[in-house]
């Protein structure tokens, strides 16, 4: 916590965040550091986001072959949900085990 106080390691900052994720404190800490640290993580967040999409889109190039294909939905269901797309997630996930009832799959089963 020393780092962060001093404002010198945007990593100890990042874990910071990262542990008060989801916290009524958490988005004025993200805009007050974000700002602290010339937006580095805001343009961290948005190549994150890029990267899930270009993802996802590889992955639903996949589907268009064969939409029966579980191991592609599970992927694109955890591909959603780790962008924070709980809707998306259980769809694709459910399609998933349609086809295959024995997948089980522990963050995709609590949706």
């Amino acid at each position: 916590m020393y780092k962060v106080v001093q404002l010198n390691d945007p990593l100890s900052t990042r874990q910071f965040l990262a542990q008060i994720k989801g916290t009524p404190e958490y988005d004025g800490q993200y805009t007050y550091f974000n700002s602290i640290f010339d937006n580095a993580f805001a343009a961290e967040d948005i190549q994150a986001e890029f990267s899930l999409q270009s993802e996802i889109q590889r992955f639903e190039e996949l589907l268009k072959k064969n939409e029966r294909n579980p191991q592609v939905l599970v992927e694109i269901a955890l591909l959603h949900y780790d962008r924070g797309d709980a809707v998306q997630a259980r769809s694709y996930y459910q399609k998933a085990r349609a086809i295959d009832p024995w997948i089980d799959i522990d963050e995709l089963e609590a949706l």
